[in-house]
């Protein structure tokens, strides 16, 4: 699922490398957030993350990327789920807005965080 704001079909694309995570209490994943141009946009995008439940965190190895056409901006998302967080599924969404324009597209990420925490911690 794709959505788009700003007064239109904004330029670019977000895709993960997964939709959906699933991850125990105390325990940390990571995915690719791939921003591509729709046709001729070029520009640069930041990256964030949105209705994050409590208890965790994403982080971006990169917060904002270059996009060209043929040439997409990737960035590394690290989820983070603290052993106090409260069980259950989530959809947080990843938003990149253009750093100029202002126009915004974003996808949505399932995060499933498991009762029982890591057995390997």
């Amino acid at each position: 699922m794709v959505i788009s704001s700003g007064g239109g079909q904004a330029g670019f694309t977000i895709t993960l490398s997964q939709n959906a995570v699933i991850i125990p209490p105390g325990s940390t994943d990571s995915i690719d957030a791939t921003v591509s141009s729709n046709s001729t946009y070029s520009g640069r995008v930041a990256l964030r993350a949105e209705n994050a439940p409590a208890g965790t965190s994403f982080k971006f190895n990169s917060r904002r990327v270059k996009v060209k056409p043929d040439f997409p901006g990737v960035s590394r998302l690290t989820i983070t789920v603290s052993r106090d967080a409260q069980p259950g599924t989530y959809w947080v969404r990843i938003v990149g807005r253009d750093t100029k324009t202002g126009e915004e597209s974003s996808t949505i990420l399932r995060l499933i965080i498991l009762s029982c925490p890591d057995p390997r911690l």
